[in-house]
């Protein structure tokens, strides 16, 4: 497969939600040259736990912010995945009578961040609260009296959550940094069915600085 063949497959498969923090990043590790700027860059892998599912997909974690002095930085987060799919009976009756459905979710997760390092001993911890903004496309199919039916509806759902990001440094250039890093979040307050319970914890790796 040509290198444009596996970009148009990932642009395909990633959705919007997921290429709008891949840009940003991007134009991150372009303009993180100033020593005011704090920024986390980090892949990783997310085990999120969605309508009784626990699918575990790549993710991208974004921190951007002001530094406030040695210790202490502020400023704005976000995380993305691959999208979550899963599918559950709706009913199951005689004569053949069944309703299936079939969720799709693009998520994105936005958020203000608070971020303390100890540049001593390499590790640092960003507290966050924000919301959870979720595409739900619900795919309803089956057969009723028989007679078969096929239906697509596609909702927004949101919902406030609060999480925590915490690294330590496993590489020091100075401002330039890696770090193994961890990220747990869910929701919290009311919420849609689609995002009911909706929580993950990423491992994995970040630039930093």
């Amino acid at each position: 497969m040509s290198l444009e063949s596996r970009a148009a497959w990932f642009v395909k498969q990633c959705g919007t939600m997921c290429r709008l923090p891949i840009m940003l990043a991007v134009s991150l590790l372009a303009t993180t040259a100033s020593a005011d700027v704090a920024a986390v860059i980090g892949v990783g892998a997310s085990r999120i736990e969605a309508n009784g599912d626990t699918p575990i997909l790549p993710a991208l974690d974004v921190f951007v912010g002001g530094r406030l002095d040695e210790h202490w930085s502020l400023g704005g987060r976000l995380q993305t995945t691959w999208p979550v799919h899963s599918s559950e009976v709706l009913y199951a009756g005689g004569g053949g009578d069944i309703e299936l459905a079939d969720y799709t979710i693009e998520a994105m997760d936005l958020g203000l961040s608070g971020r303390y390092e100890d540049p001593d001993h390499g590790w640092w911890v960003a507290p966050w609260i924000g919301a959870h903004v979720a595409s739900v496309k619900d795919h309803d199919y089956g057969q009723a009296v028989g007679n078969s039916f096929d239906s697509t509806s596609t909702f927004n759902a949101y919902a406030f959550e609060a999480g925590l990001m915490a690294g330590v440094d496993v590489y020091d250039a100075g401002s330039d940094k890696v770090s193994i890093y961890a990220d747990y979040h869910h929701v919290v307050g009311p919420t849609s069915d689609s995002v009911q319970g909706w929580a993950a914890l990423t491992v994995g790796l970040a630039y930093r600085r």
